[in-house]
């Protein structure tokens, strides 16, 4: 079981600008924290349970209590980088990557945590174009994202993933699709495609494609009001859509 993460009394916290600006309301603090202390608590609690590529961390805490993680990162395909606001503003997108909170979670937590992550990450980096999903597969709407703002443009394309059952243990294997190209790059026989290579490697019988899950798209800017408006209003190459409602239809 995870413990909480203890912090000595009078850690910085809330970053407007660059500057301190107090703590948050009822003893709440956002801080930045390592991964060593991160990585343990969201895969426990995060439905993924793994860690991803991570460049920034902030921790929710409230007195000497994690509340919850938040992590963003470069996100791991130059396709996923250049989508959605184009090749010449990819140095700027990062994706929220994990967002983890304790299951007793109190109303607000998580858009009180996205919300000052965010000017933290601002204040760390200027200008940066935030990237975040919804997993439908879990459940998720991204009804946060909704409340700290975010502009909402649609679902991912439904595309194929390859399925691998672990032959040792008859399970399937947590891998990311990315993962098993990794696996799979330099191991390929002269002509031999992808599907091929898995085949031999994981044998025929364990390897299928499934429907990837699709996902809600959600994106916000951060920076000077110029910044913000190129990015929503030029840059952007989706349509920005209304906010999805749970039983819509």
């Amino acid at each position: 079981m995870y413990l909480p993460i203890n912090f000595p009394p009078g850690v910085p916290v809330v970053m407007r600008d660059g500057r301190l600006d107090g703590p948050l309301p009822h003893e709440y603090t956002i801080i930045e924290c390592t991964r060593d202390v991160c990585a343990p608590f969201v895969e426990e609690i995060h439905y993924a349970q793994r860690w991803p590529s991570v460049s920034f961390r902030f921790a929710l805490m409230r007195g000497f209590e994690t509340r919850g993680i938040i992590t963003f990162g470069k996100p791991a395909t130059a396709q996923f980088r250049n989508s959605y606001f184009g090749k010449p503003n990819a140095p700027y997108v990062f994706e929220l990557n994990r967002l983890a909170l304790l299951p007793d979670q109190e109303p607000n937590e998580a858009s009180r945590l996205i919300g000052a992550a965010l000017k933290m990450l601002y204040a760390r980096r200027g200008p940066t174009l935030v990237v975040s999903l919804a997993d439908t597969s879990q459940g998720h709407l991204g009804t946060v994202y909704q409340a700290t703002n975010f502009t909402y443009v649609g679902l991912t394309a439904s595309r194929p993933d390859y399925r691998i059952i672990d032959p040792a243990t008859g399970k399937p294997m947590a891998l990311h699709n990315q993962t098993l190209s990794d696996l799979a790059r330099g191991k390929e026989l002269p002509g031999e495609k992808r599907r091929a290579t898995l085949d031999r490697l994981f044998g025929a019988e364990n390897v299928s494609l499934v429907d990837r899950p699709r996902k809600h798209r959600y994106v916000t800017a951060l920076g000077p009001h110029k910044f913000r408006h190129a990015a929503l209003n030029e840059w952007l190459r989706y349509e920005q859509k209304p906010y999805p409602k749970r039983g819509a239809a």
